[in-house]
């Protein structure tokens, strides 16, 4: 680690300069398109900023103007150079997409967006169509605006976009964007009364319409309805490679007291969200719950896939037991899994009572983004543990 300053060779004394400061990082997405997101840069390392998310990123490396850090649980890289004192340019990449998959940014010194650390002014619901002509599926857009600030995400069946943030760019019209190391997505939305279209870019190889209708009471379908167990079936089976390459079978039926099973892989954020909240309930019911958390991971080869894993146990802290389950495949999970009628979501979460029976089959997850969805999730969700620990 080293401070961001330096010489300024082109000043005649040499004076030191400073790199520390709020950057606007601007990704170009291609089409003319570019994805605002921030960082911060300190002598103790980068923050990714996303509304009130702070990602901090300790592995990073200085060379005169050119800098470079490593996202390693999401397996990306990111490489700069600073072109001023007060501006850079370099290149996001990612090892687990196909070719050499990069995207291009530039970056300038400008102010932190505090009022999106304060409540909004003005919260507004969509049911929303994304991808209408292609491949449709719902989402419920929710939107909080703070004169011409807003932050926001939108929530679907199967988890949510986590924290997004953007500006105004006229009366009717703003955008969302958001780096998490792992995605950069960028919405653009213009409203006309109640209705709303926009298009939605995932980095430079994606992109879609969307379209809404303002609505507060819409509802998407039940996350712990769209897993279930298959006609006959009421434990399950699974196996998990540990730290040591050993393979471990588990039943259900040999844990007697109240278990839960987190399907999920390191690479996904949504994932990331679900276990930070998991490790509060390891630490809330201590011997009283059994978690155990099974990673589905993208690199072929074993032993980078439990390196990764070690790499997020550690990142993360968590206290419970996580094992290597297959590579990043639905339909591989659902092969385990085969007492279910599937599985449709990294995250996915089974919970177990002491008599080793399923009992529920929970969906995704509405992570913290999500205001009321995340905090009436953390309601439902102890009570319904304390529920079987009591019996």
């Amino acid at each position: 680690m080293v401070l961001l300053s330096g010489c300024n060779a082109s000043n005649s004394d040499q004076s030191e300069v400073t790199r520390e400061g709020f950057y606007e990082i601007l990704f170009d997405l291609g089409d003319g398109v570019e994805c605002p997101t921030r960082w911060e840069i300190s002598d103790s390392g980068i923050t990714i900023l996303n509304a009130t998310e702070r990602i901090e990123v300790f592995e990073y490396q200085i060379s005169g103007d050119t800098a470079s850090f490593v996202l390693p649980i999401y397996g990306t890289t990111v490489d700069f150079q600073f072109t001023a004192t007060d501006s850079l340019k370099g290149f996001f990449r990612n090892q687990y997409r196909k070719g050499d998959y990069k995207v291009a940014f530039k970056g300038y010194k400008s102010e932190e967006y505090l009022p999106l650390r304060k409540s909004a002014n003005i919260q507004t619901t969509y049911d929303v169509n994304m991808d209408p002509k292609e491949d449709p599926y719902k989402a419920i857009g929710i939107f909080n605006f703070k004169e011409n600030l807003i932050s926001g995400t939108f929530l679907t069946e199967t988890g949510d976009y986590r924290f997004l943030e953007g500006k105004k760019t006229s009366e009717d019209e703003f955008y969302l964007s958001c780096f998490d190391g792992s995605h950069l997505f960028y919405f653009s939305a213009a409203m006309d009364g109640d209705s709303i279209t926009g298009t939605f870019h995932s980095g430079n190889h994606w992109n879609t319409t969307w379209n809404g209708v303002k609505d507060e009471s819409i509802s998407l379908v039940d996350p712990d309805s769209l897993t279930y167990l298959n006609q006959g079936e009421t434990s399950v089976q699974f196996m998990g490679v540990d730290m040591n390459k050993d393979t471990i079978e588990f039943n259900s039926m040999d844990f007697n007291q109240v278990s839960m099973i987190q399907i999920l892989g390191t690479w996904c954020p949504n994932c990331m969200d679900e276990t930070r909240y998991y490790s509060e309930l390891a630490k809330k019911y201590g011997d009283k719950l059994n978690i155990i958390a099974l990673a589905f991971e993208r690199p072929s080869d074993l032993t980078t896939q439990l390196k990764n894993i070690e790499i997020y146990q550690k990142e993360l802290d968590i206290d419970y037991p996580l094992y290597l389950s297959g590579t990043a495949s639905k339909s591989e999970a659902s092969e385990m899994f085969s007492e279910l009628n599937g599985i449709s979501s990294f995250p996915t979460t089974i919970f177990i009572d002491k008599k080793g029976m399923v009992r529920k089959i929970h969906t995704g997850f509405y992570g913290p983004s999500t205001g009321d969805y995340y905090t009436n999730y953390v309601k439902e969700t102890e009570g319904f543990l304390d529920g079987l620990i009591g019996e």
